[in-house]
């Protein structure tokens, strides 16, 4: 299992485009993907799951994964937050 912790930066947290940009990249592991904010753990494959979190700018969140590609999921998940998720 690996986890990292991440600060959410684009202006408008992780409304439904970036949820859903969210989803398309973690549906591409065999892993399990999980967003953690404030103890409550959501499944990064499940849209309604992300957006429940109701992350906004600012927040602080744990990626976490586990699996075959748990590395590399990570990984591509640091690496979508750290781009404001394309926006």
């Amino acid at each position: 299992m690996y986890t990292a912790e991440v600060i959410i930066d684009n202006e408008l947290g992780i409304h439904a485009r970036p949820a859903s940009v969210i989803v398309k990249k973690a549906s591409g592991f065999k892993s399990e993907l999980y967003m953690i904010k404030d103890g409550v753990r959501a499944n990064l494959k499940s849209i309604i799951g992300v957006l429940s979190l109701g992350v906004q700018s600012g927040d602080t969140v744990i990626f976490e994964t586990d699996g075959e590609d748990a590395q590399e999921a990570l990984s591509a998940m640091i690496q979508l937050a750290n781009s404001k998720f394309g926006e």
